[in-house]
């Protein structure tokens, strides 16, 4: 596991990455708020070319404390990158008030979200993770 701390101003919260790729599987797992001044930061790592080819990404957000309308626009367009290159993308791990707000806007009915990393990964090597019937955030008819 790496852990990479993000530069942002001194009045800012600092965010942490912690990159943990397994096999076939790339974990991001974020600590701290996901705000504007970060979104630039995290599209970046969430769109960045590993190493190994892996086949998913698992986004664990367990301990961020904070996610603004822009982190959740960088989730869903990695989720529509993602879908049209036919790789996986869920989210394993919640904390409580990023929970909240994926339940507001419904998110798991565009995305596979379990409680923990563990269980996404789980569910990821017993071929359980299966594309949404619904596209991602397409219009409503």
């Amino acid at each position: 596991m790496i852990l990479l701390p993000c530069l942002q101003p001194a009045n800012y919260s600092t965010m942490r990455l912690i990159r943990d790729t397994q096999e076939r599987v790339r974990v991001l797992a974020l600590a701290g708020e996901i705000d504007l001044h970060f979104a630039p930061v995290f599209r970046t790592l969430l769109e960045q070319p590993t190493k190994l080819t892996s086949e998913a990404l698992v986004l664990d957000l367990s301990e961020v404390t904070f996610i603004d309308s822009s982190g959740i626009a960088v989730i869903i367009e990695h989720l529509r990158s993602a879908t049209r290159r036919s790789k996986v993308f869920c989210i394993g791990g919640l904390s409580d008030g990023v929970k909240q707000v994926f339940d507001i806007i419904r998110l798991e009915k565009a995305m596979p979200v379990f409680e923990t990393k563990e269980a996404a990964l789980e569910a990821f090597a017993h071929g359980r993770i299966k594309e949404s019937a619904e596209p991602p955030f397409a219009p409503a008819e």
